[in-house]
C-alpha cells in the first residue's frame, strides 16, 4: 500500500467501516483510492468484488487503513505460516482468516486448540508471545481482550492440548517442514484502528 493513496477521504472510510465493522463502503473506498492515484488493480478489484467474505473484507480495509494496522495483519499471517497450521494455504486471505478464526475460537469455546505443535508451543514460551498475538488481533478485529481474559483462555487451552498427537495428525493431513517460531512483537493498540497518516 503506498502511503501517498492514504488521503483523508481514503482513511475516513477506512475508519468508518473499521469502527462499524460494516464494509458496504468499499466499491466507494474503490473509487477514493483511485482519485488518489491508485494504480494497483488487485487492490481496486478486490474493493469493487462484493462477493467478499466479511474476514477478506476487515483484511482489506486493515491493509489500507494505516501502516499499523497493515503491519498487524502480516503479523498475524506469518504467525500462521509459522506455526504450520495445516488448514491454512498459502493465500494470505486463507491465513489471515484463519489468524481471526484462532482469536475467535479463543473467546468463544474457552480454549485455543492447533493441528501442529509449534501452535502450543508459541503460547508456552512466553506470556509476551500471548499478549503479541492478542494485540495485533485486537487491532485488526477491533475486540479488545484484556490480558486476564488472554491468560484464562490459554490456561484452558494448555489444559486441554495433546501437541504430539496433534503434530501427528497433522503430518498425516500436510507433509511440509515445520517453520520456526521467531518473532519480534508488535505494540499495537488493542482498543481500537490507528490514525491514518
Amino acid at each position: 500500500m503506498n502511503p501517498a493513496w492514504r488521503t483523508g477521504t481514503v482513511v475516513a472510510l477506512g475508519r468508518r467501516m473499521l469502527d462499524a465493522r460494516e464494509f458496504d463502503a468499499l466499491p466507494i473506498l474503490a473509487d477514493a483510492l483511485q482519485d488518489a492515484g491508485c494504480t494497483d488493480p488487485e487492490l481496486l478489484t478486490s474493493c469493487q468484488d462484493g462477493t467478499l467474505s466479511r474476514a477478506r473484507a476487515e483484511r482489506l480495509v486493515n491493509l489500507v487503513y494505516s501502516d499499523e494496522t497493515a503491519a498487524a495483519v502480516r503479523w498475524l499471517e506469518q504467525f500462521v505460516r509459522d506455526i504450520d497450521h495445516c488448514d491454512a494455504e498459502d493465500n494470505s486471505a486463507d491465513t489471515y482468516e484463519s489468524a481471526v478464526e484462532i482469536g475467535r475460537t479463543g473467546l468463544d469455546q474457552g480454549h485455543i486448540t492447533f493441528v501442529s505443535i509449534e501452535g502450543a508451543h508459541f503460547f508456552w514460551q512466553s506470556d509476551n508471545n500471548r499478549r503479541a498475538f492478542f494485540r495485533n488481533w485486537s487491532l485488526v478485529t477491533g475486540v479488545a481482550v484484556p490480558d486476564d481474559q488472554q491468560a484464562h483462555h490459554v490456561q484452558l487451552h494448555l489444559l486441554i492440548a495433546r501437541p504430539f498427537q496433534a503434530r501427528r495428525a497433522c503430518r498425516a493431513h500436510c507433509d511440509r517442514p515445520a517453520a520456526p517460531v521467531t518473532y519480534s512483537p508488535l505494540t499495537p493498540r488493542a482498543t481500537g484502528p490507528a490514525e491514518g497518516t
